[in-house]
């Protein structure tokens, strides 16, 4: 039988959106990253309890799913993992967290977001990835040679690497659920690594909420997270050394 669908689309103009749903909505429409975006609630339920889900995107978009692995924190929070065609690293990683839903799909050459906008909505979106910067990941996937595994599982040694992560009242405001956001991009990164069939990952020791204002420009914001002595985030540094001595121990 065809899985049941994860996701039920909302029409937008039947909705009332909050004044944050509202925000959260119009900054991801004004990305130019964005190609394509709608509103959906989301069966939660199936991702707890069914090993098969359809993706159902967009119209006439649909991509069953499997389920690989769950890795649990806690009631409410996990993270699912799931393949639609193994041969062309056609995936989903979805990070649950009391009912939202924050997540990455690859498929058919595209790559697709879930972010969370409150009260059960949802953004579903369509990347543009022409306008991704020249530093980001494609969403071509080359898979890695045998060669290019040997010499990675050379120096693995399993080992977990702690990380800080520190972000802004800018991006708090832009992000439904930033907790949910950074599970996320350590769940994808760890992926990477056993896609390469590395065992090395990485774990989030503590992320919080730096009193920084962005400059707008990232060289300049890079400069100042790296200067110890600035008096622009000079508390993360402390952090790092926390941390060396951590995974270095």
């Amino acid at each position: 039988a065809y899985p049941d669908d994860l996701f039920r689309e909302i029409v937008e103009a039947d909705l009332q959106l909050s004044e944050r749903q509202r925000a959260l909505w119009d900054y991801l429409e004004s990305l130019e990253t964005t190609s394509e975006l709608k509103i959906a609630e989301v069966n939660s339920e199936l991702l707890k309890t069914s090993e098969n889900v359809n993706l159902n995107l967009f119209e006439g978009e649909n991509y069953p799913a499997f389920r690989t692995r769950i890795e649990e924190r806690g009631d409410e929070d996990f993270s699912w993992y799931g393949s639609m065609d193994d041969e062309n690293m056609e995936t989903a990683i979805f990070v649950l967290r009391r009912g939202s839903l924050t997540g990455t799909i690859r498929a058919d050459g595209e790559i697709y977001s879930v972010r969370p906008l409150g009260e059960g909505l949802h953004a579903i979106i369509r990347q543009d990835s022409s306008f991704f910067p020249p530093d980001a990941p494609s969403p071509e996937v080359t898979l890695p040679s045998a060669e290019m595994r040997k010499t990675a599982r050379s120096g693995d040694d399993g080992s977990v690497q702690h990380i800080l992560v520190a972000y802004t009242a800018a991006v708090l405001r832009e992000t439904g659920d930033i907790d949910a956001l950074i599970q996320l991009a350590i769940d994808e990164t760890n992926q990477s690594y056993r896609n390469s069939e590395i065992s090395f990952q990485v774990e989030l020791a503590h992320s919080y909420q730096a009193d920084y204002r962005e400059s707008g420009d990232m060289l300049t914001n890079l400069e100042r997270l790296t200067l110890t002595d600035d008096n622009y985030m000079d508390e993360v540094h402390e952090f790092i050394d926390k941390l060396t001595a951590l995974n270095n121990g």
